[in-house]
């Protein structure tokens, strides 16, 4: 019998003393800063030593990785003493969401963005997105940032930029790429292929996902959902939703999860509110086939499913 899943969450059931009594029980506590700092050093070494930051001036060759490593750890620490289940009973925090913070590193490129970019975003999207209220999220980017710039000197002028970072396929400049190529000629354009082909072999190695994350501009962003926008209500249904700047971020947040390999997401909210636009808009984007459930007053686990063995 094994169970991995934290003190009190869900899953973890009481055994039986008469059961306990004939079996062996081994408990592992959780490690500590010295012991955490080690394990994702080598989590981040694996990263910084691969393509494309193998060759990069200041992250190649594994420099600074216990530094980084140890900027993590303490972020992470200090929100697990902060935010806690007496306020809120989904504040529980454990090794694992440092785990996905530095494994989803992977899905960005990392040849466009800079690496303490992603992190400081990457964070914000694993630990500032579960915070109830705006004053919760504003006190963990001060945590996030002053650590950052404190220990790895990243810039003061970055903190306050709001980020995007998208999975479209050529959102950012798919269309001036395209008619670039169209003058191109055909030698050129056989080299640009190589390279790219020589380039998509070495990033094989570290990508765990085929859809990056690229960093992309409020403006950029702006223009190619309009353009989604338009192409879904002519092919499905009108969607009636303004593009406004938190729907432009729960867009993005939206699309960062659905893009990742078995990506999950649960919107809660009123009727209204635009849960199921945003959704369809994202599916559209990332090329994904939409199917909604036929929920009735009397739907039962047989009728689900029944669906499911139809998609």
């Amino acid at each position: 019998v094994g169970s991995l899943n934290p003190h009190g969450g869900v899953g973890r059931y009481p055994l039986a003393p008469r059961f306990t009594a004939v079996c062996c029980v081994c408990s592992l506590s959780y490690p500590d800063r010295e012991q955490l700092q080690t394990v994702y050093s080598e989590y981040l070494h694996g990263l910084v030593t691969s393509p494309p930051l193998d060759s990069h001036p200041k992250w190649g060759g594994g420099a600074m990785v216990k530094e980084v490593a140890s900027t993590m750890v303490c972020v992470y620490e200090t929100v697990k003493k902060r935010y806690n289940q007496d306020d809120f009973s989904h504040y529980l925090f454990t090794p694992r969401d440092l785990t996905h913070w530095i494994r989803n590193l992977l899905n960005y490129d990392l040849e466009q963005a800079d690496l303490l970019t992603v992190i400081a975003y990457e964070g914000q999207r694993s630990f500032s997105d579960r915070l109830v209220g705006l004053d919760s999220r504003t006190k963990f980017d001060r945590i996030l940032f002053d650590e950052l710039i404190g220990k790895l000197n990243y810039e003061k002028s970055e903190k306050d930029k709001v980020r995007y970072f998208v999975s479209f396929g050529g959102a950012a400049g798919g269309a001036k790429a395209e008619g670039e190529e169209g003058a191109e000629g055909g030698e050129e354009k056989k080299e640009k292929k190589k390279k790219k082909k020589d380039k998509d072999k070495k990033s094989k190695k570290v990508v765990t996902n085929s859809r990056l994350l690229t960093s992309i501009t409020k403006d950029e962003l702006d223009v190619y959902l309009k353009k989604t926008l338009i192409a879904y209500s002519r092919e499905y249904r009108e969607l009636d939703m303004l593009l406004i700047d938190e729907t432009l971020l729960w867009t993005v947040r939206c699309a960062r999860i659905l893009a990742q390999p078995g990506g999950s997401i649960l919107f809660t909210g009123r009727t209204g509110v635009g849960r199921r636009n945003i959704v369809s808009l994202v599916g559209h984007a990332l090329r994904m086939q939409i199917y909604s459930l036929s929920m009735t007053k009397n739907y039962t686990l047989k009728a689900f499913k029944a669906e499911l063995k139809s998609v």
